[in-house]
């Protein structure tokens, strides 16, 4: 609740000032979706006139505060590039400087999309310091990380800014979209801006909003609202940090979700397919690339694996999906990965095979494609393994095998074709 008063004092103030304010998604160092209608918005005193100015092209957007002193002016951008400068002046001007044109990502889930670059206490990343020193050749990677914050009422802003990619800012920036950001910036030649919005335990419940909700058959609101922590009940964390950026213009999404749902996991494909129809929506492209991470492959939980299955359904049930395998990284009962950054670059070959349409590579992993029982061999086929399976020449561990009392054993396996 703290988290809502703070926001409405702060559009109270806004609403009163004079002088043009902007919501901290848009601020100095940001980059903006290139070739595409971008939303620029704030608050102007009620019913004065406002013109935005936009340098790359030097045109010129004029409207009316409304009643209530909100404006939008939707402008469109040019290729990439920049730096550039967007100047709003309703008599008194406010301008917003080192703007790059590029390309805009929105990253969002649980503590393995939040895993910084330094790493959490106690569980550290790969090469985090190598990553850190370097950070700085990469100016052209810009990010906003969103605080993690709770609501019961939509929010219109975030208190957060727009980052440069140094050795002071990276510590504390998803490593997933860190790297996930320098792959695409050293492979299209682009700027390229991050916004990460994550919150660690949460339930895909929470980033959804209540009508999306409602459209799931056979989900038991009482029971999510009776959950202790915070970031699991309904829709907290739509209202606290998705509604913020959501008009904010940007290529597609990146998803790292699933622990916080391993209780109820039998809904969890409709419960997202649901959530990225809603974004989709908002964000007004209904085919907006949305690729997520598979479950941290941890053991602790019997669910576990009938979580992934609902996440590899939905790859059938949403259009224009990706999946990034995890089932080599991390250990045994490690849920956060220290290869975060591999995850990151695979997120970036899906990318920019699906979605930059670049030829060349294979994007996707070996996914189960089929199993028949013959002489009591189960023989499994697999799909998307352009360049085949391995190891060819040894046996392979971690197959097990039930007879009709459904109690399973080790199996042997090879690889025969």
């Amino acid at each position: 609740m703290k988290h809502f008063l703070f926001f409405a004092a702060l559009l109270i103030a806004n609403a009163i000032g004079a002088k043009v304010t902007l919501p901290h998604i848009m601020g100095n160092d940001m980059v903006l979706q290139q070739q595409s209608l971008c939303r620029l918005l704030g608050k102007a005193t009620p019913g004065k006139s406002l013109t935005v100015t936009t340098s790359w092209n030097n045109r010129k957007y004029k409207t009316i505060a409304s009643e209530n002193g909100e404006w939008l002016v939707e402008v469109n951008t040019p290729k990439a590039g920049g730096p550039y400068k967007i100047t709003f002046d309703d008599g008194e001007k406010t301008i917003l400087d080192n703007i790059l044109i590029g390309e805009v990502w929105i990253c969002s889930g649980q503590s393995n999309m939040e895993m910084p670059v330094q790493g959490f206490l106690g569980q550290p990343t790969n090469n985090s310091l190598e990553t850190i020193a370097k950070a700085g050749n990469y100016p052209n990677i810009r990010f906003i990380s969103l605080p993690q914050t709770d609501s019961t009422q939509p929010l219109s802003d975030c208190d957060a800014t727009w980052k440069v990619s140094n050795s002071e800012n990276i510590p504390t920036l998803s490593t997933n979209a860190y790297f996930f950001a320098k792959m695409l910036n050293e492979t299209l030649h682009v700027p390229v801006g991050i916004i990460v919005s994550c919150w660690g335990g949460s339930s895909i419940e929470s980033w959804m909003s209540p009508e999306a909700l409602q459209s799931v058959d056979g989900w038991d609101r009482k029971q999510a609202e009776a959950r202790k922590k915070i970031q699991q009940r309904p829709s907290l964390l739509y209202n606290g940090m998705i509604t913020p950026i959501n008009k904010f213009s940007a290529k597609g999404f990146l998803w790292s979700q699933g622990e916080g749902n391993i209780q109820n996991y039998k809904l969890y494909a409709q419960l997202k397919t649901a959530m990225v129809k809603q974004w989709r929506t908002e964000w007004k492209n209904p085919n907006m690339p949305f690729y997520f991470a598979m479950s941290a492959p941890g053991k602790g939980h019997k669910g576990k694996p009938f979580l992934v299955e609902q996440q590899i359904k939905c790859l059938d049930m949403i259009p224009n999906s990706g999946i990034v395998l995890t089932t080599d990284l991390g250990k045994e009962f490690e849920y956060h990965y220290p290869q975060a950054n591999i995850v990151g670059e695979r997120f970036a070959i899906l990318a920019l095979s699906e979605a930059y349409q670049m030829k060349g590579f294979p994007a996707h992993g070996p996914l189960l494609e089929g199993v028949v029982i013959e002489n009591g061999r189960a023989i499994v086929t697999y799909k998307d393994t352009p360049l085949g399976l391995c190891p060819t020449s040894y046996n392979i561990t971690g197959f097990e095998m039930a007879g009709a009392d459904r109690k399973f054993h080790p199996a042997k396996a090879r690889i025969v074709d």
